[in-house]
């Protein structure tokens, strides 16, 4: 997967592979500002010198999940979907945060259905788990959930 990540995908930025760790201790060191306001080009090189404490770590809080993340850093501004030729295998699931554009969901559904897949959205409550594009109550949902 990370593979066809790669190869799909780095003609149009870094792209960052990794899981997160969990912590909550500051490992982010801050940006020399002269440097950022006198170099072109440290921006870029400080993400990439400190991208796994940057994208690739979370609070303590969120230690019970196990997160992999797939990050594109596009060169440019370009709003082109990024296509990543996954097919079978690696990817058990596609769960979406309560942000995403709702605009989306059928395009979300037909991708997850086309791969055999099952697609969820974050949505939050203080009574009942919600899945808007799966199953209606906790007892429809596959074992373990969380």
């Amino acid at each position: 997967m990370i593979r066809r990540f790669r190869e799909s995908l780095r003609h149009r930025g870094d792209c960052l592979a990794g899981a997160v760790a969990y912590g909550d201790d500051p490992t982010l060191p801050l940006p020399d500002l002269d440097r950022l306001h006198g170099e072109p080009d440290y921006p870029s090189r400080y993400l990439q010198a400190n991208a796994k404490a940057r994208y690739f770590r979370k609070r303590d809080d969120w230690a019970g999940e196990r997160e992999f993340r797939l990050l594109l850093r596009l060169r440019g501004e370009s709003l082109e979907d990024a296509f990543v030729p996954i097919a079978s295998g690696p990817l058990v699931g596609v769960t979406v945060g309560y942000h995403f554009d709702t605009s989306q969901d059928d395009r979300l559904g037909r991708l997850c259905g086309e791969l055999g897949v099952p697609a969820s959205k974050i949505v939050y409550s203080d009574t009942v788990f919600l899945n808007p594009y799966g199953p209606r109550s906790l007892d429809q949902l596959p074992r373990p959930w969380f």
